[in-house]
């Protein structure tokens, strides 16, 4: 019997990390013996780097996010301003 599973490269690539990031985590508590703050500067770490990898991504993402925030609430505003509405209560 043969059986074919086509996966791609980025997805594989992807479940790897999830992984070693599970077994390095579940690693890290067995030896953390409860010093939480070791737990924690480690996590932070990680983490920072993670969010360093892909800055450019969350930036952008960011300026998006809050672009359309203020659109949103300029829209408000204008409709408000038309309809007569105030913030005065």
């Amino acid at each position: 019997m043969k059986i074919t599973v086509d996966l791609p490269d980025e997805e594989i690539y992807e479940m790897a990390k999830e992984l070693a990031a599970k077994r390095i985590t579940n690693s890290m508590i067995e030896h953390s013996y409860g010093d939480g703050y070791a737990y924690r500067k480690i996590i932070k770490e990680v983490v920072r780097e993670v969010i360093k990898s892909d800055i450019d991504n969350l930036s952008d993402r960011a300026v998006k996010a809050a672009a359309k925030s203020i659109e949103n609430r300029a829209v408000k505003k204008m409709m408000d301003k038309m309809m007569g509405v105030t913030d005065d209560a």
